[in-house]
């Protein structure tokens, strides 16, 4: 297992732990940019499931907008695709990803 793999794989538990732990009214507030938790994590999720589908050369389409109680599980299953189907570049861009969306947390 490479580094990059390892890294992405204990950032995406350690997000999505952190969501799954969250009260949904909390996710659901708007922050002062009027934008909520679960939307931001949802664009996090689109980031992914995008890079996913460029390494396996798939069109990109759009990810549905979950229930809030789903959007930690939308996130899990776009991280995998992205440690499944990606290349060593794609995975670091998938970690800055989550890095930046747990900063908000």
């Amino acid at each position: 297992m490479d580094d990059v793999r390892e890294q992405l794989e204990r950032e995406a538990a350690r997000v999505t732990d952190r969501l799954r732990a969250m009260a949904l009214d909390r996710l659901q507030r708007p922050d002062g940019e009027g934008q909520a938790l679960e939307q931001r994590v949802h664009a996090a999720a689109q980031t992914l499931a995008d890079l996913a589908a460029d390494a396996a050369g798939r069109e990109r389409r759009p990810l549905p907008v979950l229930a809030t109680h789903g959007v930690a599980d939308q996130l899990a299953v776009t991280a995998a695709d992205v440690l499944a189907e990606a290349d060593e570049p794609r995975r670091r861009e998938a970690l800055d990803v989550l890095v930046a969306l747990r900063r908000t947390l």
